[in-house]
């Protein structure tokens, strides 16, 4: 299992700040947290072009180049905190 935290406006819109998933990369955890948390949860994480409108992190590590893709291993940690104007709320 992979632990997700979630942080701000996206911890808010799920209504929990931590939940684990069985997921295997990064895209596949946003996904699944979409497909849980509905559409205000997909306009706050993702843009354009699967652009994300979120840090990332894995393990406490920011994943920059290919995020989306990004393969996680049990007992990863993926923490999503929403951006606004280039600061994390």
């Amino acid at each position: 299992m992979v632990k997700v935290l979630l942080f701000g406006e996206l911890a808010d819109l799920a209504g929990t700040s931590e939940v684990f998933l069985s997921e295997r990369r990064v895209m596949d955890v946003v996904m699944a947290l979409i497909d849980l948390y509905g559409k205000g949860f997909e306009d706050s994480i993702l843009g354009g072009d699967q652009d994300t409108r979120a840090i990332i992190l894995v393990n406490n590590a920011p994943v920059r180049h290919g995020v989306f893709e990004k393969e996680l291993a049990d007992g990863d940690t993926v923490s999503l905190m929403p951006m606004r104007g280039g600061d994390v709320l």
